[in-house]
């Protein structure tokens, strides 16, 4: 991808247009914004203990449903489904939840991606998303670089590349 820069943590890896930059005031999490503010991404890493009884596939749908009650409850907000789906591979299940409240020029985008362990949320919003296609162009390389790295005890924290 061109102009773009890598953000890379012990979790995960992703790859986001040059002009974005990390957001300060993010209390829990990393959050992203695009220069002109219009486009932003809020990222997290939930460990799960070993006890918990769920499976990845379990794991990632109780997450999106959690991000599909927290859309509805937006006072003034309709939102209609684009895209829901939910694939496994290798013990690892990545979701995808894509939401679109079109009077208000709003689109929401969940990736979710489960393992033993671990869940990455990671929701990339279009705060004046005037185009879905145009919309879908920007975000589809974005979203697709996010992924999960290998597990190793090393290498804590956050780097640009």
């Amino acid at each position: 991808m061109p102009n773009r820069i890598e953000i890379r943590t012990s979790n995960w890896v992703l790859r986001l247009p040059a002009d974005w930059s990390p957001v300060e005031d993010q209390k829990q999490g990393f959050h992203f914004e695009s220069a002109d503010g219009n486009k932003g991404l809020y990222i997290a890493t939930h460990i799960i203990g070993a006890d918990h009884p769920s499976s990845v596939e379990e794991l990632a749908e109780w997450f999106i449903a959690a991000d599909i009650a927290t859309l509805d409850q937006m006072d003034g907000f309709s939102w209609a489904t684009r895209a829901r789906s939910a694939e496994s591979d290798a013990g690892v299940c990545t979701a995808l939840l894509d939401r679109y409240a079109q009077a208000q020029d709003y689109r929401f985008i969940g990736k979710i991606l489960a393992r033993p362990g671990q869940v990455v949320r990671a929701s990339f919003q279009d705060y004046r998303c005037a185009s879905y296609a145009n919309s879908n162009a920007y975000f589809a390389p974005i979203i697709a670089s996010l992924e999960f790295v290998a597990v190793t005890p090393e290498g804590a924290g956050i780097r640009f590349h």
